[in-house]
């Protein structure tokens, strides 16, 4: 790698829900999940672009984003080049029903990167984003299941994928509330180590360490925790090199 330093924004935008996982928001302000009206989106999008302006990241990284209706926004002149896909699988029922077809994943990046999309077959969330960074890096991004064994079966899927470079980062919202240990075995099999280990979730007041990257050992990565009340996940900053 050379000396300049990549830097990533990953976020678990709950839809922009700006709801922070306090019990009493998850009552009072539940029809966010599938409803959230102009001026609030406009709010909360305006508090993440302050974090964009402010970090500056080369690369945004985003789960649990209403496919363009919140999405759009953030698509500027710094941030020109994008995907954005709808999380479920290419023949799922899901992605033709109201409550569910604009449920999508995305990134924004300032330069034009490669990327390839994976789909895998445990659970309904089953999209997989593969982001080839400088260095000849992978960058994989997903969301796992809240369910262990289904999680377990998600593991075993993605140690089996031929990706396209040996260096290796992953993040995800591993949905692992009780103990990392879970993830042990898979780090074993693909060599990596486990880097952020701060909790991100609830973000009123953080407890588990749900946003986890994964990298291959040889990589230079730094990562800090961002603090708002955007969403019910922090949002965290992986920095290469």
């Amino acid at each position: 790698m050379d000396k300049k330093k990549f830097k990533i924004l990953l976020f678990n935008i709950w839809y922009c829900s700006g709801i922070s996982w306090k019990f009493h928001q998850y009552i009072l302000k539940s029809h966010k999940y599938t409803y959230i009206n102009k001026k609030s989106t406009s709010t909360i999008i305006n508090k993440f672009k302050s974090i964009i302006i402010e970090e500056k990241p080369d690369l945004i990284c985003l789960i649990e984003i209403n496919k363009w209706i919140n999405f759009k926004y953030l698509v500027n002149e710094d941030y020109p080049f994008y995907d954005i896909e709808t999380k479920y699988g290419k023949k799922s029922l899901l992605r033709k029903t109201p409550f569910f077809r604009k449920k999508s994943n995305a990134f924004i990046s300032k330069t034009n990167l490669d990327f390839k999309t994976h789909y895998l077959r445990a659970w309904t969330k089953k999209l997989l984003y593969e982001i080839f960074l400088p260095w000849d890096i992978s960058f994989v991004f997903w969301h796992f299941s809240l369910n262990k064994s289904t999680r377990k079966k998600q593991f075993d899927e993605l140690n089996n994928i031929n990706f396209k470079n040996k260096n290796i980062i992953i993040w995800w919202d591993f949905n692992i509330f009780k103990w990392v240990g879970e993830i042990k075995n898979l780090c074993n099999k693909m060599d990596l180590d486990i880097v952020c280990n701060e909790a991100t979730f609830p973000s009123f007041r953080p407890k588990h360490m749900l946003d986890l990257f994964l990298t291959s050992k040889n990589i230079n990565s730094d990562y800090k925790i961002v603090n708002t009340n955007i969403s019910d996940h922090l949002p965290v900053i992986l920095e290469i090199g």
